[in-house]
């Protein structure tokens, strides 16, 4: 796989991740308190972000798309740490998936989804930039929140912080 598609499946999945163990400084009310803002609490749109990797996974891979996690304010509410494994599921199944098609050579390859009854055509590699750049939309939406709810995030999420805080966690290891 690229190097640059390495990075990007990195980063996504290590900036949700610093934002899902931020989510534990919530009391249980927070969590899923209701915002007028992507999918309306910070619960609900981890849980977003989370399962649109594994759909988006499948999708790309021409498997049939596992059931959603759940979607607006519906399904259970899960724990932090059970978000932190589906993240974990859900960042190896993009992984290997983005290693799949970079593999037989079909990022370029159409691909056809139909949701809420309309269809699209695209590449395979614009549904992966797609599920990539879907997932930092919804992390701006949950610094918002979270800054709402007075919680103090104390990274930025981009690119740089992620290279530095992978390399000095290595070093630590």
């Amino acid at each position: 796989m690229s190097d640059i598609l390495n990075r990007l499946l990195g980063h996504n999945a290590w900036t949700t991740r610093q934002l899902v163990e931020r989510a534990r400084a919530l009391t249980a009310e927070e969590y899923v308190q209701r915002f007028e803002l992507g999918p309306g609490s910070v619960h609900d749109t981890l849980r977003h972000i989370i399962s649109v990797m594994f759909g988006w996974a499948d999708e790309i891979a021409g498997r049939p798309r596992r059931p959603s996690l759940g979607a607006d304010g519906k399904g259970p509410i899960r724990s932090v740490d059970e978000l932190l494994k589906l993240l974990d599921d859900a960042a190896k199944e993009l992984e290997k998936t983005a290693d799949l098609i970079v593999d037989q050579g079909t990022m370029d390859e159409m691909m056809s989804v139909t949701y809420e009854g309309r269809s699209w055509e695209f590449t395979r590699g614009t549904a992966l930039a797609h599920v990539l750049t879907h997932g930092m939309h919804h992390r701006a939406q949950l610094f918002n929140m979270m800054r709402r709810l007075g919680v103090a995030v104390d990274i930025d999420g981009d690119a740089i912080e992620w290279e530095i805080g992978t390399r000095a966690a290595a070093r630590t290891e």
